[in-house]
């Protein structure tokens, strides 16, 4: 095993300080959730029904990722490629 740098995995955010001022977060804690969670997880923000919106939420990554896969070529394809990997999770 090898010792990483602390900010090899940092997410990196801004925020506003009490004077307005612009704060940089380095927050090194792994995403708390899988992208087809954070896509039904938004979903469901804008739905009165309470159900998870994962088939919906996988349903939007595929669409994104054909889109992207009309484009053509490389990265588009590479990415395409990865969110359809990701929504069959």
């Amino acid at each position: 095993m090898t010792d990483q740098h602390p900010l090899e995995k940092a997410r990196i955010t801004r925020d506003r300080d009490e004077t307005g001022d612009y704060l940089i977060i380095h927050d090194a804690s792994p995403p708390a959730s899988s992208l087809v969670e954070r896509v039904a997880k938004g979903i469901g923000s804008a739905s009165p029904w309470m159900h998870s919106h994962r088939d919906e939420a996988r349903a939007a990554i595929r669409e994104v990722a054909a889109w992207l896969r009309d484009r053509g070529g490389y990265p588009w394809a590479w990415v395409a490629q990865t969110l359809e990997q990701e929504a069959d999770r």
